[in-house]
């Protein structure tokens, strides 16, 4: 079950574009914030790796040729 943030987003940016300050407790929850999304981009980065690993790429193709060649591989199991 998802818990509700500690602060609104939206009224912590509107508070501080009215010139408010920011608590302490506030800065750390942004930087919580920031870092839950670090962690959610670096696993992505990770897994991505992994599949160019898997298809034997090695960073050299788009990420949108990385797709058709994956669908590629997909049908060609499919058969």
């Amino acid at each position: 079950m998802a818990t509700e943030p500690r602060y609104d987003i939206k009224q912590l940016k509107a508070d501080h574009e009215n010139g408010d300050g920011l608590s302490y407790d506030e800065v750390d929850f942004l930087f919580e914030l920031l870092e839950a999304g670090d962690r959610k981009e670096m696993a992505e980065i990770m897994v991505l790796s992994e599949i160019r690993e898997a298809v034997g790429d090695n960073g050299k193709m788009m990420q949108s040729e990385l797709v058709e060649h994956i669908k590629g591989l997909a049908g060609k199991a499919k058969q």
